[in-house]
């Protein structure tokens, strides 16, 4: 028996009144593949309150693990059963995920639902929804980095997703001990943010995620985004309109998204969901008409240049303009592009190995996108 103290920590259960700590020689003498000194996770059943929890043995002579507050309080005390927690046993026990989209996100389903099956170091993740948006259900695969680890009252492990531009992403997979799962993903430098919904449309996985300024998106390309567009052919366009000092002003007419979602989008979307648009048109010039491959898309929340070569040779910064009245657009256009071209020179910097930049700024007209493209180069 154990009772918790005044911390919530779990002590032995005796008539002193001071505080007796569980040895971690009582453990190894009951837990199965316990060892004094070293560290493992364990799994604890509270018979009293009918509850699961995982804990932490970090060494030494005892083992002092705080009790969630959802198992109870100071001064109860409880029985325990304890056994030592394995990756296999996590992924075992890691239920399926049902998700609503309570918050009425645009471009999403109703519901969705994540089910995960593993065989070695794969890990096969299955989204289903409804109605379904993409192919249904997807199957996002990844891979496994390592073994478990533990934060407060959940433990986790890592895996590795590749995106269609063969470029890994990092997600987490959690479990209290209870019915409570979730998924994690990185978005920028070693942050974790909360998935609060999946939704697959056939090209992209987009991940609604909960951070602590509110609600954003994240985008895992599964398929190359250039089949979502048609587009006319390069020609020359008039530098001189589009500020002073710029050459090499290229343009690409009748751009046109060729599904709904696409075209919804452009017409009723954030600023994130109508630059990404930007940044695939983007994609879809420099790979068609400039004959660039191996191209990716960066996560916009990473900082940085927007579009870049894996061989580190060519980077590109991408912006779409929409919703502008034609009074407004001409010096929108010059503003951007100088913002644009100034930023390449920053990003030249930081990408030694680039031998050559491309701003790509799009502009909606009605129904219809044409797209100018300036050409920098490095000055080294």
């Amino acid at each position: 028996m154990v009772k918790l103290s005044p911390e919530n920590q779990l002590l032995l259960n005796t008539k002193r009144p001071c505080r007796v700590f569980i040895p971690a020689s009582l453990l190894e003498d009951r837990v199965s593949g316990f060892k004094v000194g070293q560290p493992m996770l364990l799994r604890a059943r509270y018979k009293e309150a009918n509850a699961m929890a995982y804990h932490r043995y970090v060494g030494g002579k005892n083992w002092v693990p705080t009790a969630p507050k959802r198992i109870g309080g100071p001064g109860e005390a409880f029985t325990i059963n304890l056994r030592r927690q394995t990756l296999p046993d996590f992924l075992d026990g890691f239920p399926s995920i049902s998700y609503a989209n309570d918050l009425s996100k645009a471009w999403v389903s109703d519901l969705a639902k994540v089910g995960m099956k593993w065989d070695g170091d794969k890990v096969s993740m299955t989204i289903s929804e409804e109605p379904a948006i993409g192919e249904a259900p997807f199957v996002l695969c990844g891979r496994l980095l390592g073994g478990l680890d533990y934060q407060p009252d959940a433990i986790f492990t890592d895996l590795e997703v590749k995106d269609a531009f063969s470029m890994g992403r990092l997600m987490r997979l959690y479990h209290d001990g209870e019915d409570s799962a979730w998924i994690g993903i990185q978005v920028a430098r070693r942050c974790f943010f909360r998935v609060i919904y999946p939704s697959f449309d056939g090209i992209r996985l987009r991940l609604v995620y909960d951070y602590t300024k509110g609600v954003s998106t994240t985008t895992i390309y599964q398929k190359e985004p250039s089949s979502l567009y048609s587009s006319g052919d390069l020609v020359e366009a008039n530098a001189l309109a589009f500020g002073k000092g710029l050459s090499g002003v290229m343009a690409v007419d009748e751009i046109r998204p060729l599904r709904p979602l696409e075209q919804a989008i452009l017409r009723h979307g954030n600023r994130y969901e109508v630059g990404r648009v930007g940044a695939e048109i983007a994609y879809t010039i420099l790979q068609k008409r400039f004959g660039h491959k191996d191209l990716v898309i960066m996560e916009p929340a990473k900082g940085g240049k927007d579009l870049f070569t894996k061989d580190g040779t060519v980077i590109a910064q991408s912006r779409l303009l929409a919703h502008y009245g034609q009074s407004w657009l001409n010096s929108q256009i010059q503003r951007h592009m100088k913002q644009m071209t100034r930023k390449l020179g920053v990003d030249f910097r930081y990408n030694r190995k680039a031998e050559v930049g491309y701003a790509v700024l799009s502009v909606l007209y009605g129904s219809e996108i044409k797209s100018l493209v300036v050409e920098v180069k490095p000055k080294r």
